[in-house]
């Protein structure tokens, strides 16, 4: 099994493992058993979407770290911290484990944008839900080549229906550790 390697390797060895996953998973074909590829595509999917949300929010926290460290370092006179950026690799509940998934870093990069974006109300919370789902609908349609995507920041998502209709121009909060 593709995904069996997730949850049976090493300290030292899982996120090279989880790199190589991800890998054979984008570029296993149908082959002899369609439905199989078809099932790690779906699990990949899953461990992806899992990714794509705490990095989002790690995005979102470690922006508000970055810009408290550099309004401290403005006032003291030094040289500000350099920017944060995102990991490839995310440590997600999967199967009543912890694994590693590991996504591109163009992909990574861009939901830690977001996440920093949505913290500096750049954008709004429906602007990062629709920005976030597009991002994931090409790792989910292009990269995993499924037919139906699966939605990403389910909590932002909630958050948004808690929210009245007038709300929706902007968030209750910002991201605190979803």
């Amino acid at each position: 099994m593709i995904l069996k390697r997730l949850f049976s390797s090493g300290p030292g060895e899982d996120q090279e493992e989880a790199r190589l996953t991800y890998e054979k998973v984008v570029t296993a074909s149908h082959g002899a058993n369609p439905e199989s590829a078809r099932s790690a595509r779906t699990r990949m999917a899953l461990l992806c979407r899992a990714h794509l949300d705490r990095t989002f929010v790690e995005g979102a926290e470690q922006t508000a770290a970055h810009r408290a460290q550099a309004a401290r370092a403005l006032v003291a006179r030094k040289e500000a911290p350099p920017a944060p950026v995102a990991s490839e690799f995310q440590r997600v509940a999967a199967g009543g484990r912890q694994v590693w998934v590991y996504l591109p870093q163009e992909f990574a990069q861009r939901a830690f944008d977001l996440g920093g974006q949505y913290q500096l109300v750049e954008i709004n919370a429906e602007q990062a839900i629709v920005q976030m789902q597009d991002l994931a609908d090409r790792v989910f349609l292009i990269e995993l080549r499924l037919e139906q995507p699966f939605q990403v920041l389910q909590f932002l998502r909630e958050e948004l229906d808690d929210t009245s209709p007038a709300d929706h121009s902007g968030s209750s909060g910002r991201v605190t550790g979803h």
